[in-house]
């Protein structure tokens, strides 16, 4: 959830987006006095479809046929169970990735309603199914074998059993055992290329590929990587650490000697800072003093040692492309807030954003049992069927040099003027940020203004109806991009 940062404020202490889609589907609102929530927009292949119910009498479900509250098109079949005021469908097999679904779930089953309020339509839609291997560290099991450390990043739950199908690698032709490293299906699955032979002679090339036709996943690549021989000590892989522009891994051929002396043998084009090292395995982290950009030279000077004995006999040079830090807000530890309207001030810091955008969820008091039953104070799972979003702000961020934005500065936002804390309620705070908002890809110089976008009365009592409903134009393949709009999505 790169597009957003929440917070939570212990009072009892302690709010959220949506977007319209194409399907005509029934108006929340009119449902409200029955249904508080339900599954909307884009879900896993694996997740449940769910309706909360505002209340329900257990004398309500007698005689009720709990596996005919759902109909789907296209038709699903599985298992409907009540939990309390929660009503789940658990499909028996996994969704069709990238589907639609038309759901309707039968009201009149369970209350006595108008004839117009009988069925509540609602959509989802599946996540497409695709993948990638990113490559990291060649790391050794002694002076004849090397592993590979890798990973399976995919847009929906994949299951860790396919891994040695969907990806292969070779050496000179000959296959590697290729294995995942957990027993539960993810998004991110961490892999190993195991018992890499490693070269007497010459250097040889390790070819790692996946495709996924096999499961219907149009997803396919490959990645080379050159395996030194065992006799020549050297420089392997120079790779960014993502996210961190102020560091850099040297991977070598060999685990490196402990306890030895790096400083002047490692050196950045433009830098003359000093350097922090950590060792670990093949592995040499290089930390500097403040951040690099674009394209640097790095380079690695003879004389560092492998555990082996060996010496570095030659000089490495090669450029490292550090790309510009992505749009982001995190949270400044600064210990406990007190509950008190005086002090609800929430610092932050932001990087490359010139502005940001303030919502508070307000959980109600009534609901906080059931919130409590489902997370500790800082969850934030199923906020929406206990909450609604109260306030909404934009806060622009000021820059106090010329090039401030493009570095990691602190802010702070004043509660006390945007709610009004009640005693028992929680109140749930994020921040969040949209592509306009981004320096990256945005030459607009027009500042941007404060203004709040949604302000609601704290009775428990508004017409606002907060539930998700997503548009469906999100592109995996440009999640990473604060250029295109898939990077803002959850």
């Amino acid at each position: 959830m790169k597009n957003f940062f929440t917070f939570f404020i212990a009072l009892f202490l302690v709010a959220s987006c949506a977007k319209k889609s194409g399907f005509k589907d029934s108006d929340p609102t009119l449902f409200k006095e029955y249904i508080s929530g339900f599954s909307s927009g884009s879900i896993s292949a694996d997740a449940p479809i769910e309706v909360v119910l505002t209340q329900l009498d257990s004398k309500a479900l007698e005689g009720v046929e709990v596996d005919k509250l759902f109909d789907f098109s296209p038709k699903v079949e599985g298992k409907t169970t009540i939990n309390g005021n929660f009503v789940k469908f658990t499909p028996e097999n996994p969704l069709e990735h990238n589907k639609e679904y038309q759901v309707t779930f039968h009201v009149d089953k369970l209350f006595k309603v108008k004839k117009d309020l009988a069925n509540f339509y609602f959509h989802i839609r599946t996540k497409s199914l695709q993948f990638e291997v990113n490559v990291r560290d060649l790391q050794s099991y002694n002076q004849n074998y090397y592993f590979l450390n890798a990973s399976i990043e995919a847009s929906d739950n994949l299951s860790p059993e396919i891994v040695s199908d969907i990806v292969k690698a070779n050496i000179n032709g000959k296959s590697l055992s290729v294995r995942a490293l957990t027993n539960e299906k993810n998004t991110e699955i961490p892999i190993i290329i195991d018992s890499i032979p490693t070269p007497t002679d010459q250097s040889q090339t390790l070819t790692i590929e996946w495709n996924g036709s096999q499961y219907d996943i149009e997803s396919s690549g490959s990645s080379l990587l050159n395996i030194p021989t065992n006799n020549d000590f050297g420089v392997v892989q120079l790779l960014q650490n993502e996210g961190e522009n102020n560091s850099f891994n040297i991977v070598f051929s060999a685990p490196l000697q402990k306890n030895q002396e790096f400083r002047g043998l490692i050196a950045a084009e433009n830098y003359d800072g000093d350097f922090r090292f950590s060792t670990s395995g093949n592995t040499l982290k290089v930390y500097a003093d403040s951040n690099f950009e674009n394209e640097v030279k790095i380079s690695v000077f003879q004389g560092i040692k492998s555990q082996y004995g060996e010496r570095m006999k030659y000089d490495f040079s090669e450029k490292l492309a550090f790309e510009p830090i992505k749009p982001q807000v995190r949270l400044v530890r600064n210990g406990t807030i007190l509950p008190s309207s005086q002090n609800l001030k929430v610092n932050f810091q932001t990087i490359n954003l010139k502005a940001v955008e303030i919502s508070v969820l307000k959980i109600y008091q009534n609901n906080v049992l059931q919130f409590l039953q489902e997370n500790d104070l800082g969850g934030a799972y199923r906020l929406r069927r206990v909450g609604a979003t109260i306030a909404q702000k934009v806060v622009p961020i000021q820059a106090t040099t010329k090039n401030s934005l493009s570095k990691w500065s602190t802010h702070a936002i004043d509660l006390s003027k945007i709610i009004t804390p009640e005693p028992g309620a929680i109140y749930r705070v994020k921040i969040d940020f949209k592509k306009e908002y981004a320096l990256n890809c945005n030459n607009d110089k027009t500042p941007i203004k404060e203004e709040n976008l949604l302000v609601l009365e704290e009775d428990g009592n508004s017409d606002y109806y907060d539930y998700d409903d997503y548009d469906y134009d999100y592109d995996w393949e440009e999640r990473d991009d604060p250029c295109k709009d898939s990077y803002y999505y959850r």
